[in-house]
Order: structure tokens, then sequence, then C-alpha cells
């Protein structure tokens, strides 16, 4: 099953919290740090209100926090933009029928605003908050539950995520992990390699080149075991007990990690045969 983040891996959103806090720190006349960015991104909202009091020691509720981070961030998810080729890797695991979920410590509500902006509910069987298990993504317990909810093993699960810690984690509950290059990390792409099964600057990296116009696409074969069946029924002479030479070129080749399937485009039958010769 793939799992996918939300900010900073499927939309370009991670730069809007960090707008909000900038806004909201410059009110009671106060600098945000590195430090404090990287402690709060990956965290769930309610968990980031309270270390924010308790980090710069202000006078206000947590409950107030929230309400004043609200304002204006409504608006700025409803108009966020999409990492470049995520939404055609989504339509492309789609099509091959992948089952896919989204684990999110964003607000639920910014979350349902972003993906009613562009559409990307009917790609995910589900959607697992992290908000509404009381747990961070840094912590392996989250993922752990998340494929419970889902029904899965961790085992069976692989997770898209930009965030280096939360990587680590979903690598420490038994997951597969795919880290996803974002700016607000960029200091960290070290880390972030090092916390992952395969790193990728951008979804682009993982779309396959589709047939020219008015081509006909190859046959798909998902299984090797078939597809060398099917080649060997094409190349050979049945009366004469004969392989055919095969052209190289004629058949493309080409992997997908982490999914961990072999696709192979096979050109109809006529354009396979050649020259025949005895073995």
């Amino acid at each position: 099953m793939l799992l996918f983040d939300l900010d900073g891996t499927l939309i370009d959103s991670n730069g809007i919290w960090t707008d909000i806090d900038i806004r909201f720190l410059s009110r009671r006349g106060l600098e945000v740090t590195q430090e404090y960015l990287y402690a709060v991104s990956p965290s769930i909202v309610p968990l980031a209100a309270v270390f924010t009091r308790d980090y710069y020691h202000l006078d206000m509720t947590p409950e107030a926090i929230v309400d004043e981070w609200m304002e204006g961030a409504l608006d700025a998810y409803r108009n966020v933009a999409p990492k470049p080729g995520a939404l055609a890797f989504l339509e492309q695991c789609r099509d091959r029928g992948e089952d896919m979920a989204l684990v999110t410590a964003c607000d639920p509500g910014l979350c349902r605003a972003a993906l009613e902006r562009h559409g990307l509910s009917p790609f995910f069987r589900a959607v697992v908050y992290a908000q509404e298990l009381g747990l961070e993504k840094r912590n392996p317990e989250l993922f752990l539950r998340a494929a419970e909810v889902l029904g899965v093993s961790p085992a069976q699960c692989v997770l898209y995520e930009d965030a280096p810690a939360n990587c680590a984690a979903a690598r420490a509950a038994g997951m597969g992990t795919v880290g996803v290059y974002d700016a607000f990390y960029h200091d960290l792409q070290d880390q972030l390699r090092q916390s992952c099964d395969r790193y990728i600057e951008s979804f682009q990296e993982l779309l396959e080149a589709r047939p020219p116009a008015g081509k006909a696409p190859g046959r798909l074969i998902r299984r090797p075991g078939a597809f060398y069946a099917l080649l060997r029924y094409w190349a050979t002479d049945l009366s004469r007990s004969r392989l055919v030479p095969l052209v190289s070129k004629a058949i493309s080749m080409r992997t997908s990690p982490p999914m961990g399937w072999t696709f192979m485009t096979i050109p109809p039958p006529k354009a396979l045969w050649t020259t025949r010769s005895p073995i």
C-alpha cells in the first residue's frame, strides 16, 4: 500500500506555516529560529501550540495560539500549489491499481480544503489524521496505528515523505520509505537520504513515458513469468521448432521502484519477427 504525506510532499505548503509563524511572532517582537521551525513543522497543531507557548514563554493558552494561526490559513490552503509531478504520479499509481492512503499531521479542516481544491480525495482509500490519533509523525507508534487503521501490516506499506524525522519513524515501524525533497528541509537532505530507502527530488522522476500520440501502446505485463511465457510463444516457430531471434530494441524494459514491479512494454507480435535461422 502506498502512503503519502501531504504538507511538503504532495502540496507546496511548508512555506505557509513559515509565513504564519513569522507573522505570529513578529507581532510580539520575537524572531523565528530554525530550531523552532524544525520542531513545530512535523508536529500536530495542538502540540505545536503547546511547544510554541513554552519555547517563547508566551502568556497565552494553546487554544488562543491555534485560533490566531488559523486566521488566513484556510485561504492559503485553498490556493496552495501541488508539488511538481505529484498529481501525475497519483494518476499513474491509480491507473496501475495501487491502493493509496494519506497519512498527515495537517489540521483536518485545512487538509480537506487542499484535497478539495485539487480533486485529490478520489485517489485515496482513506485519510489518517495524526491529530485525531493524538500522535506526532516522528513517533513510530503513529505509523503502527495508521497501518492498523488501514488494515495492513507496516511491511506492506511504502511512505512518501519530506520530513527526515518522519521517514525515520516510518522505517522504525517497519515501512518502506521514499524521501521527497522539499526546500524547507534543504539543510537536512543528507539526514533524509539516510532515513529513507529511496530519495527523489521530484515526483517527475517516477513518471513513466507515455506512447507518442497516434501510436497504440504495447501490452503491459506485470509478472515477469508471464512476460517470458508470452515471449517464448511469440518467438517460437511451432512448425519447425526453431526459435526466432529478436531485435533487442523491440522490447523496452523499465523499473519503477520502490513498488518492486518491473514493467515491460511489448510491441504487437509482427514487430518481433526477424530473419529466421537455426539455433
